[in-house]
């Protein structure tokens, strides 16, 4: 501890202390049991793997990606197409499930 007699009458001092903030969870949790018996438990959902797809012609589309993959049958499959800075070329964000055999798409 530090002391300070800055301000102060002769002879008497204050003893300053450094403020310790507390950590605040911002986590809420749930303890204990109960009889309901409504309530359901969903499974884990899959893991998913993010592609990006860039390169193609400007007027490729969403439909011929989508027709391109349809040979794989993966489980999950979804699209999202980019605006790129320039028209000259197309760039695609393509998601599939993880665990799925057909995605190891290199």
């Amino acid at each position: 501890m530090a002391q300070s007699t800055s301000a102060l009458p002769e002879g008497q001092s204050k003893v300053i202390r450094r403020v310790v903030k507390k950590m605040i969870s911002s986590k809420v949790v749930l303890n204990g049991t109960g009889k309901n018996s409504t309530l359901e438990i969903v499974s884990k959902m899959p893991k998913r793997k993010a592609i990006f797809l860039s390169r193609l012609g400007p007027s490729t589309t969403v439909n011929d990606i989508t027709n391109y993959l349809n040979s794989l049958k993966l489980q999950y499959l979804q699209f999202n197409r980019f605006n790129t800075k320039f028209q000259s070329y197309a760039f695609f964000h393509i998601e599939v499930y993880e665990c799925d055999p057909s995605a190891n798409i290199r």
